[in-house]
C-alpha cells in the first residue's frame, strides 16, 4: 500500500504473499491396510516461527498419528518449530484404495500425496451358497471370496474338499468348484483352505424320488396303406403323477435293442401323460421304450411290446414293393 491511508484490517484481511510452502517428500507412497506408514512434511523456506499444519485425507478409513504405537485420527495437527525444516507423521489406512492426503496451514502453499493402500494378509473366506441342498446325482457350483481383517477384498484361490459321502468337488483348486453328489443321501460339508484360513458350507443331499414309466399301445388303425398305432406314456411318482416330464420315446423292431425304426419327444401334461402316434406299413412285432427325465426325480423308463397284424379294421393291407420310413408323431395332449 503507498500514499495516504492504511489496511482496515477491521473489515477485511491483508492477502499477503504465501510465506513459503509445504510439501510431502516423494509424490506418492504404498501401505498395507492397518499397518502405519511414516510420511515426512518438509517445509520452504525455514520458518523462522512456529507453523501449524492441519492434516487430512480422502479415506473414511484413514488417520494421522505423531508415533506409529499411537492412537490414529481422520484429521491432526502438526507443529513445526521455528528454524526447523521438516517433520515426521505416521497414516494408517483399513480401507484399500488410493486416497489423497493434504497439509495445509494459513499463509502457506499445501501439499498433496497419494498413497495406494493395498489389502493386508488373508483373514477370513466367504464360500456363496453358505448352505445347499441338492438331490442326489446334482450338482452346485461353490465360489470362495477372500478378505483381510476390514473386509478388503484379497484374490484367493482355495484348495477344496468334501466331507458328503459319495460326493465330489472339482476342480480341486481355484477360486470355485462344482459339487457333485453321489448316490446315496446324507449331510457335511464343502470346504475351502488357504493356508490356515478355511471355510465351509453345508450341504444336504436329499433321495430323489423314483418315477415310474409305463407305455400303453392302443388299438392299430389302418388307412392309406399305413397302420397307426397311437402309444400313450405315463409318468407317476409315490406323491402321484408327474407333469412337466421330458420323454423320449424309441420304437423298435422285434425287441427293444439295437437301432429304433422311429422316434419322438414330448412333455407329460397335468394328468403325467403324452400320447403319440406310430405309423407303418410293415406288420410284424414291436417295442416301444419310454425315457422320462425331469429336476428332482430319478430318471424312468418304460416299455411294451405290441404287435401290427396283416389285417386292420376288416381290410386286408396292401403290401408295398419297396420299404417307407416309419414314424412316430406327437398327439395332442
Amino acid at each position: 500500500c503507498t500514499g495516504l491511508g492504511s489496511w482496515n484490517t477491521a473489515v477485511g484481511t491483508v492477502n499477503a504473499a504465501p510465506a513459503g510452502s509445504l510439501a510431502f517428500t516423494g509424490s506418492t507412497a504404498t501401505a498395507k491396510a492397518g499397518t502405519p506408514v511414516q510420511l515426512t512434511l518438509s517445509v520452504s523456506p525455514t520458518p523462522t516461527s512456529p507453523v501449524s499444519v492441519s492434516l487430512s485425507t480422502t479415506s473414511g478409513g484413514g488417520g494421522f498419528s505423531t508415533t506409529s504405537t499411537g492412537s490414529f485420527s481422520s484429521t491432526a495437527t502438526l507443529t513445526v518449530t521455528a528454524g526447523s525444516t521438516r517433520v515426521s507423521v505416521w497414516y494408517e489406512d483399513t480401507k484399500a484404495g488410493t486416497p489423497t492426503l493434504t497439509a495445509s496451514s494459513t499463509g502457506w502453499t499445501a501439499a498433496t500425496k497419494s498413497v495406494t493402500v493395498d489389502a493386508g494378509a488373508l483373514a477370513t473366506i466367504t464360500l456363496s451358497p453358505a448352505s445347499a441342498s441338492l438331490g442326489e446325482g446334482a450338482t452346485q457350483t461353490f465360489t470362495a471370496a477372500g478378505a483381510d481383517q476390514f473386509g478388503n477384498a484379497v484374490p484367493v484361490s482355495p484348495a477344496w474338499s468334501t466331507t458328503v459321502t459319495g460326493a465330489s468337488v472339482s476342480p480341486s483348486t481355484g477360486a470355485s468348484t462344482t459339487f457333485t453328489a453321489g448316490a446315496s443321501a446324507g449331510t457335511g460339508t464343502v470346504i475351502a483352505t488357504t493356508g490356515s484360513v478355511t471355510a465351509d458350507a453345508t450341504v444336504t443331499v436329499t433321495a430323489t424320488p423314483s418315477m415310474t414309466v409305463t407305455v400303453a399301445a392302443g388299438s392299430t388303425s389302418y388307412r392309406s396303406r399305413t397302420y397307426r398305432v397311437p402309444l400313450t406314456v405315463t409318468a407317476t411318482s409315490a406323491a402321484g403323477t408327474v407333469s412337466g416330464a421330458g420323454v423320449s420315446l424309441d420304437v423298435y423292431s422285434g425287441t427293444c435293442t439295437g437301432s429304433p425304426v422311429a422316434s419322438g419327444t414330448g412333455t407329460t401334461n397335468n394328468s403325467g401323460t403324452v400320447g403319440f402316434t406310430f405309423s407303418t406299413r410293415s406288420t410284424g412285432s414291436y417295442c416301444a421304450k419310454a425315457t422320462a427325465t425331469k429336476s428332482g426325480y430319478s430318471t424312468g423308463t418304460g416299455t411294451t411290446s405290441f404287435s401290427v397284424a396283416a389285417t386292420t379294421g376288416g381290410r386286408r393291407a396292401v403290401q408295398r414293393k419297396a420299404p417307407a420310413t416309419d414314424h412316430l408323431l406327437r398327439r395332442p395332449s
